[in-house]
């Protein structure tokens, strides 16, 4: 038996696999007949939407309990997309250039450009990866990262993966004990910070990992949740006529045990937000059967209907600047925290996923805007092809007029 602390006993640090979600049918029916519904009445319900224009998955019914209609009581549900086929279909019809893609998926990439135009992004203390040139804040190996851990990495901050989603992969970090190797993490856990290094290196070698600060909530953010940030996701459209437009809006509030704001977590909270009044209209936890509405924050007591959103217009501001800078991009998701220091793009999404706005809203997504801005997408992309195949052409005329013998 070992005799190492249980503290600091050898486990899986990094989350790196999202907890499955199995929509248990009896469960839902259960809670179905619960509702006053009928089980075999929502099951043609739902025939209808997937044999219909958005081909919605029955995962995506069942996840986002469309047949409440305590949830959803005037949704038309042919608007709602799941994040199968369709959810593909939309995000290569709105952002259908293939160049600009790894502009958006990498962090590094993204920030450069976004800082670039002067717009608040989480800056870089560390990047982890074997094929880098090693240097100040720069690892790329196992004992390297555990030096790096230990002696120069500046606390309270927060690792995460080059090209990671939904969190996963993320450690927060508290502070470090150099003479013991060990680092706490936040939550109080202290693990050795060789284990952690080593971990690290194995997930994430050749994708990257970077470490940033760890923000500071908005007071008023605090007041709320504790000290743990919560994110305003964005959604921005790319208008033919007026540019940058905000679209749908959420806010993403930790809850239980999570330091992530990530919905999928267990105990968070999905709040939708009247653009008008800048307030939350609903707020939502929860999955599937279980998905329901609250009124407070489970933690703290804060009532969440009718709060206002701190920094609701320096963050939209911050979203459409960013949509400008990033312009080629039709649809971008934004992730905006509101903190001690003002607004802070956390992370930007070029698929973003919109059953969070769906389930916050209570509204589907394809409604007349998004329809008239899908059209306009496929008018640009078609102009784009052709001006693609036309400059081919030109470009091989000249190739062929270069190369040809003279006469």
């Amino acid at each position: 038996m070992s005799d190492q602390p249980a503290s600091l006993a050898p486990s899986a640090l990094l989350d790196t696999a999202p907890k499955e979600r199995v929509y248990n049918i009896p469960q839902a029916c259960d809670a179905i007949r619960a509702a006053g519904r009928s089980p075999a009445g929502c099951f043609f319900e739902w025939l209808k939407l997937r044999l219909g224009k958005n081909s919605l998955a029955p995962g995506d019914y069942l996840g986002m309990k469309l047949w409440d209609r305590a949830l959803y009581p005037e949704a038309r549900l042919e608007t709602f997309i799941g994040k199968d086929q369709k959810a593909l279909q939309t995000w290569n019809k709105a952002n259908f250039i293939p160049e600009l893609q790894a502009l958006a998926s990498s962090k590094l990439a993204a920030d450069g450009i976004l800082s670039a135009h002067g717009l608040p992004v989480v800056p870089v203390l560390g990047f982890h990866a074997a094929q880098i040139l090693p240097g100040n804040g720069r690892t790329t190996t196992p004992e390297q990262l555990e030096s790096f851990l230990l002696h120069d990495l500046v606390y309270p901050a927060f690792g995460k993966p080059l090209w990671g989603i939904q969190s996963l992969g993320s450690v927060s970090l508290e502070s470090r004990d150099a003479a013991a190797g060990t680092v706490t993490l936040q939550g109080g856990r202290t693990v050795k910070a060789a284990d952690l290094a080593r971990e690290i290196h194995a997930a994430y070698m050749f994708e990257g990992y970077v470490f940033q600060p760890r923000l500071k909530p908005h007071p008023d953010v605090r007041a709320v949740c504790g000290d743990r940030v919560a994110s305003v996701r964005v959604v921005t459209i790319m208008s033919a006529k007026h540019g940058p437009c905000v679209f749908r809006t959420c806010w993403k509030i930790p809850g239980g045990a999570s330091t992530a704001d990530n919905f999928w977590r267990g105990g968070n909270i999905l709040a939708g937000i009247d653009m008008e009044s800048r307030t939350v209209k609903r707020a939502l936890t929860g999955a599937g059967a279980k998905l329901r509405a609250v009124e407070t924050h489970p933690d703290t007591g804060a009532r969440l209907i009718g709060l206002k959103v701190p920094l609701w217009q320096e963050i939209c501001t911050a979203a459409l600047f960013g949509a400008a800078a990033l312009s080629g991009f039709g649809l971008l998701g934004w992730d905006v925290a509101a903190t001690e220091d003002g607004p802070v793009i956390l992370d930007v999404n070029e698929r973003p996923d919109l059953t969070m706005n769906q389930m916050a809203d209570g509204q589907g997504a394809i409604d007349e805007t998004f329809g008239e801005f899908l059209a306009e997408r496929a008018a640009a992309r078609k102009a784009w092809k052709k001006s693609t195949r036309d400059a081919l052409r030109r470009n091989m005329k000249i190739v062929y007029e270069f190369s040809r013998p003279k006469e």
